[in-house]
């Protein structure tokens, strides 16, 4: 008989069977609970890690805009598209190699590229202007350590000519003084990106376009139209070199301006800087002294001093006489002299102002209180910038009331004590020529953009004076002119009003005032063709003569006599040829561009290439057989 044995229940591993259930189900919802996180909540997050490395994408710079005067003569413009090479060095393999097959392409010694290629920075700039030919060899090298990005060639057709004005662009395109530098965010542009698929190793593999990765085309910097005139512009520098070459000066400057709306018609300064050659850069070359230096203005602060005493009654008669001490009239513990030697006797209101006469205008200065010249001098808008759309305008130092003392009050009086830039004079005098109203200086005429489109108008800063004071002001610096310190500043037919400055500067070493060195200066107006001008020229630090009457005065005559030439030439100029400087006339249509292409032609004994170029606009660039120097035209 068999024993029978107890058969194990069916029950004994429903623990564990439990167990390994709750187990996979807390695995299954974990697992769940991943994807969900990485499906839903971390979807925009992956996708675009994923993005990043699938695609790629390379920015697409925008044409830089172009500055031309305010009859659109161009002074800048990018006339070419090249290329940009630049590497990073951490994925640069076989540098030596790399260097080697890089030197044939763009003609440079292999070791100087061997040493950029092994630099330690992430990103180096390896060589700027390539042509296409040179971009498509570098392409085919199919290095992923290589970077070509398409840029342009910004040229500056007029050379020196308001090159300080319009400063330059670094090898980024991207403006660094002058113009370029004030306006930057409106010549640059806005950048436009490609796309593109890539290999694992990084190297793109073809351009893309679809609904999620549209190329974004660059829009184009914006136009910007100078208000000065480039006629004028040229014949300031040129008669302005030609006084620093005679007097050996320092640094000069000229401005040009029309007193009734204050457009900057000519900013000069000497020493010039050419902003095409950067590879010899200098920034002391490149600083806009019009508005960045300061000085003393000396004698020419007296027509402030003048203002001020007529507005308060002090002074009416320009024929009352004063008694001028000969030369010699103390103040406190110090002792004012004239630039006369022997000094004045007695001199009427008038001479005092046309002879420039120091004691003179403390005597009628000390006729009213501090506080009266005070507050013409912050009137006339010493002691703050001018509000030119420029950068780095120097204010100027103008003393607090409270440390006016009387020898403080004599000096300012007459000009020292005080510093300017030479915009500031130019505006202040420009009040005067404009009846008394204040205007504030504007170099920008015209903006337009494909978003943009804006035209300047005329700003009034304040009334300063009346119009009977700045009628009877002017009749002091008629006399200036006629028989006064400034002859030399008289034109034939014209009448003009201005003042002279000879204004000691102070000595470094010893702080005291040089009996060496100068800043010679003179501010004239004059009406030209309807326009009011108001025209200064300075000169620092002049060897041989140093009175503003001798050195400054010439110039301004010259000028003028220039410009008025001009005005009436250009009335009956019928030449068929248009080049820089030249207005060119408005062609209706695209086609008519081949006329001008004719009318090229005619000069092709001197011209060996005639070509359209420009983004938003056209132009002719014409190169020059002689000398290889190249103009620039514009159609409008």
């Amino acid at each position: 008989m068999h024993k029978v044995g107890l058969k194990p229940s069916p029950l004994r591993h429903k623990g564990r069977v439990l167990a390994l259930q709750v187990l996979g189900l807390m695995l299954f919802v974990a697992v769940g609970a991943k994807l969900f996180v990485l499906q839903v909540v971390w979807h925009d997050r992956l996708d675009a890690i994923a993005q990043r490395q699938f695609y790629g994408h390379s920015p697409i710079q925008a044409p830089r805009g172009t500055i031309s005067d305010r009859d659109g003569r161009l002074l800048a413009v990018e006339l070419q598209r090249v290329y940009r090479l630049t590497a990073a060095p951490d994925s640069v393999y076989h540098a030596r190699a790399l260097a080697d097959s890089l030197s044939h392409i763009l003609h440079r010694p292999a070791r100087e590229l061997r040493h950029i290629l092994q630099s330690q920075a992430n990103r180096v700039r390896v060589a700027d202007a390539l042509d296409m030919d040179q971009a498509a060899a570098v392409r085919s090298l199919q290095h992923n350590g290589l970077f070509l990005e398409e840029t342009g060639v910004r040229r500056y057709p007029n050379g020196s000519i308001a090159g300080n004005l319009l400063g330059s662009v670094d090898f980024h395109g991207h403006g660094v003084s002058g113009v370029e530098s004030a306006c930057d965010s409106l010549l640059c542009g806005t950048p436009g990106e490609e796309y593109y698929l890539r290999f694992a190793s990084g190297r793109p593999m073809k351009t893309i376009s679809n609904d999620d990765l549209q190329r974004r085309d660059a829009m184009p910097g914006a136009e910007i139209a100078l208000s000065i005139d480039l006629r004028y512009q040229t014949i300031a520098e040129e008669e302005l070199a030609a006084a620093v070459e005679k007097w050996h000066a320092k640094s000069a400057q000229v401005i040009m301006l029309d007193s009734s709306t204050g457009e900057v018609l000519a900013l000069v300064t000497q020493p010039g800087f050419n902003p095409d050659s950067r590879d010899v850069y200098q920034p002391d070359a490149a600083r806009m002294r019009c508005i960045m230096d300061q000085y003393e203005p000396g004698s020419t602060l007296k027509a402030i001093t003048y203002a001020a005493a007529y507005e308060s009654g002090v002074v009416r008669d320009p024929e009352e006489r004063l008694y001028c001490h000969e030369g010699n009239y103390r103040v406190a513990n110090r002792v004012i002299h004239d630039s006369n030697r022997d000094g004045y006797d007695t001199l009427s209101v008038s001479e005092i102002f046309s002879n420039s006469s120091n004691i003179g205008t403390v005597l009628l200065a000390q006729r009213m209180d501090h506080e009266d010249l005070y507050v013409m001098l912050r009137n006339f808008g010493f002691g703050c910038p001018t509000g030119i759309e420029l950068g780095g305008e120097c204010s100027g130092s103008l003393p607090r009331l409270s440390q006016w003392g009387p020898v403080e009050f004599a000096n300012i009086a007459m000009g020292q004590g005080v510093a300017v830039n030479a915009l500031q004079v130019a505006c202040a005098f420009g009040a005067v020529m404009n009846d008394g109203v204040l205007m504030r200086p504007q170099l920008i005429h015209a903006v337009r953009g494909p978003e943009l489109n804006r035209v300047s108008q005329p700003v009034v800063v304040r009334r300063v004076i009346s119009k009977e004071s700045a009628r009877w002001l002017r009749s002091m610096m008629r006399r200036v002119v006629e028989d006064g310190t400034a002859p030399a500043a008289a034109i034939e037919g014209q009448i003009v009003y201005g003042k002279t400055g000879t204004a000691q500067k102070v000595d470094p070493e010893s702080h005291r005032y040089s009996h060496h060195d100068y800043v010679s200066s003179f501010v004239g107006m004059t009406e030209i063709n309807g326009r009011p001008l108001v025209c200064l020229v300075l000169l620092d630090t002049p060897r041989g003569a140093v009175y503003g009457g001798t050195t400054a005065a010439p110039v301004f005559r010259k000028v003028c006599e220039r410009v008025m030439q001009l005005e009436e030439g250009s009335q009956h100029d019928n030449s068929p040829y248009y080049w820089v400087g030249k207005p060119v006339p408005q062609r209706s249509s695209e086609n008519e561009s081949g006329s001008l292409r004719a009318e090229l032609r005619e000069v092709s004994a001197w011209a060996s290439d005639i070509h359209l170029q420009g983004q938003g606009h056209r132009c002719v660039s014409v190169s020059r057989k002689d000398n290889n120097t190249e103009a620039v035209l514009r159609l409008n």
